[in-house]
């Protein structure tokens, strides 16, 4: 297991998400089977591939349902995401905004800023990609406020810019992580990053505290604990955090494959 895929396993989102993607899916299938049987199955299939890791197949799949249902966002947002865990960025943003075309919902948004971030394959991304990545999780926000994959995202992009400038970003997607039941440990880790690059060291502690009592190791919670206690002058939001780096982003592989 790759440790990408390792740190994602560990940090699987809550059962709500989950049931809420599961009945996402069962409309979306309802959908396409009234619309064609044989692509909804295809379809079907290629999630299953998906969940497997089979790429080349479930991404063979979910073209051949596209090509089928032309008028469908589904398909080209679900193959979107599998040549994103491919690697082909730039076919997976294609196929996101041909998505995004069909039907401009929160959903197909949401997977076309995850295409521009280059989630999960951490590659580097332009600030114009920051730009357009951020109205579109606002606007989808603004549709659905309930979206854990969202929130995840925004914290992404809070830390992966200009942090300093996304401060409003990071505020909003903890508040909305914290509101959604996400997981607790990793949630009040970022209420530490932001409550410490506001100089709210008290609360930055107390996040912490938090934090070790929902399973982060007492060693790591020393080292963040010593760094907030020193009360260094610049925003820690770009600290090497060897073991808990990455962990903004929130299981972001497992919900791609499980969602929408």
């Amino acid at each position: 297991m790759t440790p990408l895929l390792l740190l994602t396993a560990l940090l699987a989102p809550a059962s709500g998400a989950a049931d809420r993607e599961d009945a996402f899916q069962q409309a979306v299938l309802a959908e396409l089977q009234a619309a064609s049987p044989d692509a909804a199955a295809r379809y079907e299939q290629a999630d299953a591939a998906w969940k497997l890791g089979e790429l080349s197949r479930a991404g063979t799949l979910f073209a051949q349902a596209a090509d089928a249902l032309p008028d469908s966002p589904h398909p080209l947002r679900r193959h979107c995401g599998v040549l994103l865990e491919a690697g082909m960025r730039d076919s997976a943003i294609e196929r996101c905004r041909a998505a995004l075309a069909r039907a401009e919902t929160p959903e197909n948004q949401v997977a076309l800023a995850a295409a521009l971030l280059a989630v999960p394959l951490q590659l580097p991304v332009t600030d114009g990609d920051r730009r357009e990545a951020r109205a579109l999780l606002l606007a989808a926000r603004d549709a659905d406020a309930d979206d854990p994959m969202n929130a995840a995202l925004r914290c992404h992009l809070a830390e992966d810019g200009d942090a300093a400038a996304d401060i409003p970003l990071l505020e909003g997607c903890v508040a909305d992580l914290d509101r959604l039941g996400a997981d607790p440990q990793r949630t009040a880790f970022l209420a530490w990053r932001l409550a410490h690059a506001q100089g709210r060291y008290e609360d930055a502690l107390a996040a912490l505290d938090r934090a070790e009592a929902a399973g982060m190791a007492p060693e790591d919670a020393r080292r963040f604990r010593s760094l907030t206690l020193r009360e260094q002058g610049p925003p820690l939001l770009r600290i090497a955090l060897g073991a808990g780096g990455g962990l903004v982003l929130f299981g972001l592989v497992q919900l791609l494959r499980r969602r929408r």
